[in-house]
C-alpha cells in the first residue's frame, strides 16, 4: 500500500537557448516555450530518463535528480505541417519515445543506448550542454570545430572514471517522421524496433518495422483488415481505445459496443505475415441489460484484473481467469469529483489513481479510498494554489512515487510504503514498517520494553508516536535504486533492509548497521544491468528467535545456464550483537543452515517463504506448488547465559500442483500473485493466490487395495474472492481484508476455516445496503463471492496494517495534510506538511454483535468467558445498546430476542447498573422507556437500592439525575425537589464529599440548584450539619 508522504522536487520547464552561431531568423526557438503548461509526464525504467512533452517541446529529466536532461523545441513551420504534440510513449527497452501529433503524425526520437552497439551521430542530437551548463537547442546539425560544448559533451558521457551508477549518453535524437494515412486510435511501441498501429477507415491494425533496410518498397509496413478476420466479425465495430498487457504478450481491446477482446499478436519474421487471434470477454449485449454500458477499459496487469468504466463513471474491477471475467467489485464516483479522465496503477499493482477533471483519488487495488485531493482543495505550494486540483497528469514512477503536473510545473511526492506489500509474512504482519527511499518507520506500539529504552527522548515517547523513525544511511540510498524487502525480528531490535543491489541489517539498541558482503558469490550475484533493475538474487527476509532467514533466487549466466539454484539461508546473530566498530559486514561465514533447492526431487524454485513466529514453523513453496515445511526451536542449556543452538526439524511436504495446474502445468506468469500461505495445522492450509482466498485440506485415507498403504489426497475450497491480504494474528484468528471490511475467523471450536462463518468487522467503508441488525447484503455477497459495491462519499478510510487479536485492536493509517503559514519581513507564506496518522479502533463491539445474532447457537456463559477479559468489554456493551436503541421503534416487542440476549449479557457482568447508567446519560429521555421495561424497574428503585445495598457513591449520583429527568415529563413545569429527593441528595453529597470527590459533588449541586434553588440552600445547611461538627470549648 502507499501513500503520498513529502514533496520531494517542484520542477519548472528548462528555458532553452540558441546556440551563438545559430540563425536567428530560423525560427527555432523563442523564449515563451518554457511557459507552455505539461500536456503529459511519463516515468522510464529504472535510471532512464523521465519524459515530459508540452504542445511543441519535448524534455528529459534525470531519472533520481529530476533536473533537466535534454530538450527539443520544435519549429513553429513544423507544428504547421505535423501538428502539435498530443501523446508519448516509450518503448519497453525505455531507450525510444514516439510523439502522436494532432495532425495523425508520429515523431520518433531516441536516446542513445550502448547495449545495441549504437554509433553516436551529431547530426541527430537536439540538446547539448553549453560551458555554462545551461541547455542548447540545435534543430539543425552542427559543425563540429565550431562548437566548443560538443568536446566536453562527449568526454563526460565516454569517461573511464568510475562512477556511483552507470553513465548513459542521453542524448536525445530525432529518427524520423511517421504519416499515418487513416485516422489514428491507438498505438503501441512494442519494442525499440517495431511499432503498432490501429487505425479506422477501414478498420486495420498496421505493424511497422521503423528501421528496416528496405523501406522504400514498402515491405516493412504489414497492415491487417479486422473486418476480414473470422473472429471478429461477431462484433464488427470501432475499437474505442486499446491496452498492451506485458505479462501476457495481449492486447485488451475496447469497441464501441461496449465488447472487450483480448488480441494475441503473432508477429512473422521480416518478411512474415503477422497474425491475430481475438476472444471475447466480455460481451455487452449477453450482460444484464440493467448494467451501464463500458466506456473505459484499464489493466492492472500484475493483479490480473481489468478496470472498467461504465458510463455512470463507476469502476467495475474484473478479475481474469481461463478468459472469462469475473466481477469482482464497483467502486462508485464520488459526488464531487467530476468527469472521469484517466486510471494509473503503482509498479506492484496494490494502488491505483483515478484522475477527475477536478482532482485524484488513490485507492488500494480493490478499492479503499487512501487519499483524495478534495480534501485538501485548499493547499497551496510555490505559489500554486489548489495544487492538487485539476491537474493535467498525474503518474506513479518505478520507485514509487508520484509525478504530478499542472501548467509548467511537475511535483514529485514520495511515497511511504508498508513493508507487507512486498511479502506478506508472519513478520511483516507482526511488526508493520513503513519505508521510504530514505527513511524507515518502525512500529513500537507492541511492547512496553522499546518504548522505555526511549522515553529519554520526548519526540520517541509513546504519547507522540507509535513509530520509530530510522534513516537509511546514504552509502545504501546512493546504491540502491529501489528497496525491495524490509523485515524486522519480534521484538522490533534488527531489521533488515534490501534493496536492488545490496542489503544490510540494523541493530536498533546499538545503533549500527551491518553492510551484507557482496563479495560473497553464495548470496548475491553482480551482474550488469544498463538500466540498475534488480541484479542481487535476495527475494524476500524473515526472522525467527533474532536469526536471520534470506531467500535467494536462481542465478543464470548470460547463456542461460544455472550457475546457482534457489536457497532458504539462515545467519547466526552473533555478529548483529556485536557492536565492534571493525565488524561492519556479515556474509557466508555467519550461515548456520540452509536448504537448497538442487537438493530436491524435481526440477523448481523458491516461489515464497515465511517463517511463521506465532507457530515457530518455516515454509518454503516452490515453483511446483511443493510446500515444505519445518518446525523450529532452540536447544536448551541448564546455563541460562549460554544461548541455544536453532534446530529446524523437517516436517510434511505438501504437493499442491494437482489443484492449480491447468493440463498438469502450472501457468509460470500466475506464480507472482501468490502472496500468502500459512499453516493452520497439519491438515490445513490457508492461502492468497491470485486474489482469491483459499483452503487447502490435506486428508489421509488407506489405499482399498493395500490397507497398510496410506493416501495423501488434497481439496481447496474458495473462502472469498477480491482479498488484498491475510494475517494468521493468533492460533485461533485468521483474519482477510477485501478493501472494504475485514473477515475475522474464529477457529476456535473448528479448524476448517471453510465450515466458519466469518464476523465481519467494519473499517469505515459504506458497503452497498448495509444494515446493523441482519445479515448485510455485503456479508451475503462475501459468503456467496459474489461481487460487493463500495459506496464512497467524502473522506478517506484509514488502511489495515495491524491486528491486535489479544486486545481486540486494529490499528489502520491514514494521511493527514496540516498548513503552516511562515512570516518573513512583510510577506506570509503558506506551506503544508502531510502527516500518516495511525488510527486505532477496538473491533470487540463487532465480535460481541455477531455473538448477539448467531442464531440458536447463543451460549451466555460461553458469550461471558469470551470476551470479558477484554478491557473494552463494558464499553462495548453501551456501545451496542445505543446502537440497537437508537434503531429500534421505540416499542416493546417480546420478540426481540437480539435485545433479550444483549440484556441477560449484561445483566451477567458486576456493573450491569453501571452500563445502563452511562447509556441513559447518552440518549435522550424518550429511549429511557424501552430500558427500564426491560429491567422491569424505575430509576427510583434502581436508587433506593443502591443507597441501602451498594457503596457506589457515584453510581447513585448517576441515578439521582436520572430520576429527576425520567419522572418530571413536563419541561416547562416548575420543578420542586421533595423532602425525600433532597435527603437522598444530601447523604449522596456527603458521600462524595468523605471521599473527596469534589467535582462530582459540584456536579450534583449544580444540578439541583437549576432545578430548585430553594432546596440547594436547604441542602447545603444540611451538609454543613452532617460535616462540620462544633468543636467544644
Amino acid at each position: 500500500m502507499l501513500w503520498p508522504y513529502v514533496v520531494s522536487h517542484i520542477n519548472s520547464l528548462p528555458q532553452v537557448s540558441l546556440p551563438d552561431h545559430a540563425n536567428k531568423d530560423s525560427n527555432v526557438i523563442d523564449d515563451s516555450s518554457h511557459t507552455e503548461p505539461i500536456i503529459q509526464i511519463s516515468p522510464n525504467k529504472y535510471n532512464l530518463p523521465t519524459v515530459a512533452i508540452t504542445k511543441r517541446s519535448l524534455y528529459l529529466f534525470n531519472y533520481r535528480t529530476y533536473s533537466p536532461i535534454a530538450a527539443h523545441v520544435r519549429k513553429l513551420s513544423s507544428l504547421e505541417e505535423y501538428g502539435e504534440n498530443k501523446n508519448v510513449k516509450i518503448t519497453s527497452d525505455g531507450f525510444m519515445f514516439v510523439v502522436e501529433t494532432s495532425k495523425n503524425y508520429l515523431m520518433v526520437f531516441t536516446i542513445h543506448n550502448l547495449k545495441n552497439g549504437e554509433v553516436t551521430t551529431l547530426n541527430e542530437v537536439q540538446t547539448v550542454f553549453s560551458s555554462n551548463g545551461t541547455l542548447l537547442q540545435q534543430g539543425f546539425p552542427l559543425i563540429e570545430t565550431e562548437s566548443s560544448s560538443i568536446t566536453s559533451f562527449i568526454s563526460t558521457m565516454f569517461s573511464r572514471a568510475d562512477l556511483e551508477y552507470p553513465n548513459f549518453d542521453f542524448g536525445l535524437r530525432f529518427k524520423l517522421v511517421l504519416k499515418v494515412q487513416r485516422p489514428l486510435v491507438a498505438f503501441h511501441s512494442h519494442s525499440s524496433d517495431v511499432l503498432m498501429l490501429l487505425s479506422t477507415d477501414p478498420l486495420s491494425f498496421q505493424v511497422i518495422n521503423l528501421f528496416s533496410k528496405n523501406r522504400t518498397d514498402g515491405k516493412h509496413i504489414e497492415v491487417l483488415l479486422l473486418e476480414q478476420l473470422d473472429w471478429y466479425r461477431i462484433d464488427q465495430s470501432e475499437v474505442k481505445s486499446w491496452i498492451y498487457s506485458k505479462r501476457w504478450s495481449c492486447f485488451f481491446w475496447l469497441t464501441e459496443k461496449g465488447n472487450i477482446w483480448k488480441v494475441r499478436t503473432e508477429i512473422g519474421p521480416s518478411n512474415g505475415t503477422t497474425k491475430l487471434d481475438g476472444v471475447c470477454l466480455y460481451n455487452q449485449e449477453l450482460e444484464d441489460q440493467n448494467d451501464p454500458k463500458i466506456v473505459g477499459l484499464y489493466l492492472n496487469d500484475l493483479q490480473d484484473c481489468l478496470y472498467l468504466v461504465d458510463e455512470n463513471e463507476n469502476i467495475r474491477i474484473y478479475h481474469r481467469t481461463n478468459e472469462k471475467l469475473h466481477l469482482w467489485r464497483i467502486v462508485e464516483k464520488p459526488l464531487s469529483l467530476e468527469r472521469l479522465i484517466d486510471i494509473q496503477f503503482s509498479p506492484s499493482g496494490q494502488s491505483f489513481i483515478t484522475r477527475f477533471f477536478n482532482g485524484w483519488n488513490m485507492y488500494s487495488s480493490m478499492g479503499n479510498l487512501c487519499f483524495s485531493s478534495i480534501d485538501h482543495s485548499d493547499s497551496s505550494i510555490a505559489e500554486v494554489d489548489n495544487w492538487l486540483q485539476f491537474v493535467s497528469d498525474i503518474r506513479f514512477t518505478p520507485s514509487n512515487d508520484l509525478i504530478i503536473s499542472k501548467g509548467s510545473l511537475f511535483f514529485v511526492v514520495g511515497l511511504i510504503n508498508l513493508n507487507s506489500s512486498l511479502n506478506q509474512c508472519s513478520n511483516n504482519c507482526k511488526r508493520p514498517i513503513l519505508y521510504t527511499s530514505e527513511e524507515l518507520f518502525l512500529f513500537k506500539g507492541w511492547d512496553k520494553n522499546l518504548t522505555d529504552y526511549f522515553k529519554q527522548d520526548p519526540a520517541l515517547s509513546r504519547d507522540a508516536t507509535l513509530w520509530l523513525p530510522i534513516n537509511i544511511p546514504t552509502k545504501f540510498i546512493l546504491k540502491n535504486l529501489h528497496i525491495t524487502s524490509i523485515s524486522s525480528d519480534e521484538s522490533g531490535t534488527l531489521i533488515c533492509v534490501v534493496g536492488n543491489k545490496s542489503a544490510l541489517v540494523y541493530h536498533v539498541v546499538t545503533d549500527k548497521w551491518k553492510l551484507f558482503d557482496l563479495n560473497s558469490e553464495v548470496t548475491l550475484h553482480q551482474a550488469e544491468s544498463t538500466s540498475n533493475e534488480q541484479n542481487n538474487n535476495i527475494i524476500a527476509t524473515g526472522w525467527w528467535k533474532n536469526h536471520l532467514f534470506m531467500a535467494l533466487r536462481n542465478i543464470f549466466d548470460d547463456n542461460g545456464k544455472l550457475i546457482s539454484a534457489s536457497k532458504v539461508l539462515v545467519f547466526s546473530t552473533l555478529r548483529f550483537d556485536s557492536n565492534d566498530e571493525k565488524e561492519t559486514y556479515f556474509g557466508a561465514e555467519e550461515i548456520i543452515w540452509s536448504f537448497d533447492f538442487e537438493e530436491t526431487s524435481v526440477d523448481e524454485f523458491l516461489l515464497y517463504f515465511n517463517c511463521d513466529v506465532l507457530r515457530s514453523q518455516l515454509i518454503v513453496v516452490s515453483s511446483e506448488f511443493n510446500v515444505y515445511t519445518w518446525s523450529m526451536s532452540m536447544e536448551s542449556h541448564e546455563e541460562k547465559k549460554t544461548k541455544g543452538r536453532l534446530i529446524l526439524q523437517r516436517g510434511n511436504v505438501y504437493r499442491l500442483k494437482n489443484l492449480f495446474a491447468e493440463n498438469d502445468k502450472l501457468n509460470s506468469k500466475r506464480l507472482k500473485t501468490l502472496k500468502y500461505v500459512s499453516l493452520i495445522d497439519e491438515h490445513n492450509i490457508v492461502m492468497l493466490f491470485e486474489g482469491i482466498f483459499y483452503c487447502v485440506q490435506r486428508s489421509l485415507n488407506k489405499d482399498p487395495e493395500n490397507p497398510s498403504l496410506v493416501k495423501v489426497g488434497y481439496t481447496k475450497e474458495v473462502i472469498s474472492t477480491g482479498i488484498e491480504f491475510i494475517q494468521v494474528v493468533s492460533a485461533d484468528v485468521v483474519i482477510a481484508f477485501n478493501g472494504c471490511k475485514c473477515l475475522y475467523f474464529d477457529l476456535c471450536q473448528e479448524k476448517n476455516i471453510s465450515e466458519v462463518s466469518p464476523i465481519f468487522i467494519d473499517t469505515g467503508s459504506e458497503s452497498a445496503l448495509a444494515s446493523h441488525r441482519n445479515l448485510s447484503k455485503h456479508q451475503q455477497d462475501i459468503l456467496n463471492n459474489k461481487a460487493l459495491t463500495i459506496r464512497k462519499t467524502e473522506g478517506t478510510q484509514a488502511y489495515p496494517i495491524l491486528i491486535m487479536s489479544e486486545k481486540s485492536l486494529l490499528f489502520g493509517l491514514d494521511i493527514e495534510i496540516s498548513t503552516r503559514t511562515v512570516a518573513f519581513e512583510d510577506t506570509e507564506k503558506t506551506s503544508f506538511i502531510l502527516n500518516f496518522q495511525t488510527k486505532k479502533r477496538n473491533y470487540l463491539t463487532d465480535l460481541i454483535d455477531h455473538q448477539l445474532k448467531d442464531g440458536g447457537d447463543f451460549q451466555l456463559a460461553e458469550a461471558l468467558h469470551k470476551f470479558e477479559k477484554f478491557k473494552q468489554f463494558q464499553n462495548s456493551l453501551e456501545l451496542l445498546l445505543l446502537n440497537h436503541v437508537m434503531n429500534s421503534t421505540g416499542e416493546r416487542s417480546d420478540k426481540d430476542v437480539y435485545f433479550d440476549r444483549l440484556h441477560h449479557l449484561i445483566q451477567s457482568t458486576e456493573n450491569s447498573l453501571g452500563i445502563y447508567s452511562n447509556f441513559l446519560r447518552k440518549v435522550e429521555v424518550r429511549h429511557w422507556k424501552l430500558i427500564f421495561d426491560k429491567l422491569d424497574s424505575d430509576p427510583r428503585t434502581i436508587l433506593k437500592h443502591l443507597l441501602e445495598t451498594e457503596n457506589s457513591h457515584l453510581l447513585a449520583l448517576n441515578y439521582f439525575i436520572i430520576m429527576l429527568n425520567y419522572e418530571n415529563e413536563d419541561e416547562d413545569a416548575k420543578s420542586t425537589i421533595s423532602t425525600q429527593d433532597r435527603q437522598m441528595a444530601t447523604k449522596i453529597m456527603v458521600n462524595l464529599i468523605n471521599d473527596k470527590d469534589y467535582e462530582r459533588s459540584f456536579e450534583l449541586f449544580r444540578f439541583i440548584k437549576l432545578i430548585d434553588e430553594v432546596s440547594a440552600v436547604e441542602i447545603t445547611k444540611e451538609i454543613q450539619q452532617e460535616i462540620i461538627t462544633p468543636i467544644d470549648k
